[in-house]
């Protein structure tokens, strides 16, 4: 059996040479790291630990570098003018092969779907869920989803130092599921639920697929006790978001059978959607669904976490937060805090985006289109084009000192633009920012008018890996202590 796989896995990687064989002699001009025959820097990456160290170590080859993932190309680009031909451009907004492993979970979500009709629609869709009218209906899921993890926080008063992250993460998905699914999820009582765990894996799942060439091809990857792992755990998240979508078709029936014209949620609209225009069917519904839980609580989770660790080691950034956060709210912090109030808080704009900058929730994104030229050089199309987002953001040579927490490099007018893409841009960029944006400023404040945020003893250095979102391996170590305000 063993080398009846093997004689296979040796007729794929002839056949993937010969597919690539005409597009690799466009390329040759462009920098690359040493790699192996075959292999090529495919066994570079072990796990998801060693994306980060060894995308920093390809960019000092440049701006552009080619990558030899097997037979399939990869260019990892730094270039800002690049990215921007490339997000404003039509021809190059289908996803690249890396999101090919997310399919399996998030199938043609806006998220892993290809720039087609279908995709276009959909988003067109969407988009009303995340209208700007329609914000204030979230501030009830995000003070009722924030108390309860605020009560979770008081059993850590005291100690030296916890992983906040977890908290955060169980927070965010309460928000999520209730604020646009209509749903009390209620992950913050039952932090070891199987649907929570089951998420983590296939995050971890996603990447590791993505920069493994044994498991890559789905070919191969079938015959391994991982394929048989993911496999049940879809069976779990699919059996989640189907109870999700036939509860809340009954209550959309009922409301509309009593007369209650209430204003729509996100899940309502794609059902209603699909009664009047069959636009969603509903295995439409189940991969958007899936797409908008994980979307929608893992990046901005991961954001508040990286925000609550800046905060506890620039206490004078912390005060500055909570100062202008007094000015426009007020000292009573039993008063609901309004969309207004959000939108006014303008130095924890500039904090959120010193935060997304240095630890960016989707340190990469990647696209793929047809050939094009740049720079008097064909870049061949089916390769995939990585946004190597992490490192841009780092570059001394258009941030000063961009390894420093300074939020003040956001005051004024000063436009970054494809030198920051924390949700990315063009016609893909994440359809939920501002919801996103709204999400971590009422949470980072929830936190600091109850909390003072420490930082933890001994003191904690952040183990940075990429798992789908940006993550910390070592955790988000804090301490907290009850705030007096006077």
């Amino acid at each position: 059996m063993a080398l009846v796989v093997y004689g296979i896995f040796v007729a794929l990687i002839i056949l993937f040479c010969m597919k690539y064989k005409n597009s690799t002699k466009f390329i040759k001009k462009f920098p690359s790291p040493p790699g192996i025959p075959f292999f090529g820097n495919a066994l570079d990456f072990k796990s998801s630990s060693d994306l980060i160290p060894m995308f920093e170590k390809y960019t000092r080859y440049g701006k552009i570098v080619k990558i030899s993932f097997g037979p399939i190309k990869k260019f990892l680009i730094s270039d800002c003018k690049l990215l921007e031909y490339i997000l404003t451009t039509n021809k190059t907004i289908d996803k690249g092969h890396e999101y090919n492993s997310a399919r399996n979970w998030l199938g043609k979500g806006l998220l892993t779907s290809n720039g087609d009709k279908e995709w276009k629609k959909h988003r067109k869709v969407i988009a009303r869920a995340f209208h700007k009218d329609i914000y204030h209906n979230f501030i009830k899921a995000f003070e009722n989803n924030s108390t309860v993890l605020v009560e979770k926080l008081k059993g850590e008063i005291g100690r030296s130092s916890f992983d906040i992250a977890p908290f955060i993460q169980l927070c965010s998905l309460d928000i999520i599921c209730d604020a646009v699914l209509g749903k009390s999820f209620k992950a913050q009582e039952n932090s070891e639920s199987e649907y929570v765990t089951t998420i983590k894996f296939m995050c971890k799942l996603i990447i590791d697929r993505s920069f493994n060439i044994f498991l890559f091809h789905d070919f191969l990857y079938k015959f391994t006790k991982l394929y048989r792992r993911e496999q049940k755990a879809l069976k779990i998240l699919r059996s989640f978001v189907d109870k999700i979508i036939d509860d809340r078709q009954e209550e959309l029936f009922k409301a509309q059978k009593n007369g209650n014209n209430s204003k729509l949620i996100f899940l309502d609209l794609l059902l209603e959607e699909n009664l009047a225009n069959q636009t969603f069917p509903r295995s439409a519904i189940q991969d958007e669904v899936q797409t908008l839980i994980f979307a929608g609580h893992d990046t901005v989770s991961t954001a508040i976490s990286f925000a609550v660790y800046c905060l506890s080691n620039y206490l004078h950034v912390q005060q500055q937060v909570l100062d202008e956060y007094l000015d426009v709210v007020g000292r009573n912090i039993d008063k609901t805090i309004t969309i207004e109030d959000l939108q006014a808080l303008k130095y924890l704009d500039a904090v959120i985006k010193e935060v997304l900058r240095l630890y960016p929730p989707v340190p990469y994104y990647s696209r793929i289109g047809p050939d094009f030229e740049y720079d008097g050089h064909i870049i061949s199309g089916n390769s995939s084009l990585i946004f190597n987002v992490y490192g841009i953001h780092r570059d001394e040579t258009i941030y000063t000192d961009p390894h420093k927490f300074i939020p003040e490099r956001f005051f004024g007018q000063q436009e970054f633009g494809c030198s920051y893409l924390p949700f990315s841009a063009g016609s893909r960029s994440c359809i939920g920012q501002k919801f996103a944006m709204f999400e971590i400023k009422y949470l980072l404040v929830t936190l600091l008018k109850h909390y003072e945020i420490l930082p933890s003893t001994p003191k904690h250095e952040v183990e940075l890996v990429d798992e789908t979102v940006l993550i910390s391996k070592n955790g988000i170590r804090v301490a907290i202590r009850e705030r007096i305000l006077s």
